[in-house]
């Protein structure tokens, strides 16, 4: 009987411990938000273009099969990005992305929704840096309808942010000439 009790205990914690972790880490202001950057050795110019062209978006960013929407970026413009949700099957996942603000070959805010439960921002700022290179930053916050999706809004957005980094690389790579 002792070693049940033991076991239940040890099980009990290996349950509650992660759960209080996620509760802490919940709790802090920026759970919701991902940021990332990359230096590019290019100028902002050569970047912009990949932030809002179609054909130039769906380079690098992975799990994008389709954008409806195209032009330079104007305040009030919709576009939807039309992703293959790998950690949902493949299935089809839409986000409807506003523009809110945007300074041409500098700033791009963006409000999102997708019907599958999230809302947010994403703000992507090309900071020109001395030597003729510039950081691309993105800055978002994300919202989840579902409860459930809310209490893992620390897990989700880690690993939304692998993703990011990684997209961005690929971003990198495109834009200094490499395949």
């Amino acid at each position: 009987m002792k070693w049940v009790k033991l076991a239940a205990l040890v099980l009990a914690v290996l349950i509650l411990v992660p759960v209080v972790c996620l509760a802490i880490a919940n709790a802090g202001a920026d759970s919701n938000r991902i940021t990332t950057s990359v230096v590019i050795h290019q100028k902002p110019e050569a970047i912009w273009p990949y932030l809002y062209q179609p054909d130039k978006v769906k380079q690098w960013v992975t799990w994008l099969v389709e954008v409806r929407g195209e032009g330079e970026p104007a305040v009030g413009q919709n576009v939807v990005w039309v992703m293959e949700d790998r950690n949902n099957g493949g299935a089809k996942m839409e986000i409807a992305a506003t523009v809110e603000a945007v300074e041409a070959q500098r700033r791009l805010a963006l409000r999102l929704k997708a019907a599958e439960g999230f809302t947010g921002t994403n703000v992507y700022t090309l900071v020109p840096l001395a030597d003729g290179s510039t950081r691309l930053e993105s800055d978002g916050r994300y919202m989840f309808d579902n409860s459930f999706a809310r209490f893992m809004t620390p897990l989700i957005c880690w690993q939304a942010k692998k993703k990011m980094v990684g997209d961005l690389e690929t971003l990198k790579t495109r834009v200094e000439g490499g395949v």
